[in-house]
């Protein structure tokens, strides 16, 4: 809807998983460039793991998809894993469509 303000369907939540703490990110239903934004933000801003829910994801545009492929090298860069938790069919078929596939985002060692 035009006119109004963008606020995020999702906040990341610490987990604790045995010794070590991961940050759980839930998507919204559209990854768009205003997602995009504050996605990036936040995997930026952690220190964990990251976990990613896209269960609700419809629409992944290519901002989206830019943000998640460079979180696997900075994540990896600093010995935190990145999984991507439930792929909605729409999320993995828009990966399809951009060329890519789940192992393009997640780093090596995550859960298929």
């Amino acid at each position: 809807m035009k006119g109004t303000r963008f606020e995020p369907a999702y906040d990341p939540i610490p987990v604790q998983c045995g010794v070590i703490m991961a940050t759980v990110i839930a998507l919204p239903a559209r990854v768009d460039l205003s997602a995009s934004i504050d996605l990036r933000d936040r995997l930026l801003s952690g220190s964990s793991d990251v976990t990613i829910d896209a269960s609700s994801v419809n629409i992944l545009t290519t901002p989206g998809l830019q943000v998640l492929l460079a979180a696997k090298p900075h994540l990896a860069a600093d010995s935190r894993a990145l999984t991507i938790d439930a792929p909605s069919a729409e999320f993995l078929s828009c990966l399809t469509s951009f060329g890519t596939d789940l192992s393009a985002i997640q780093t090596e060692g995550a859960a298929p």
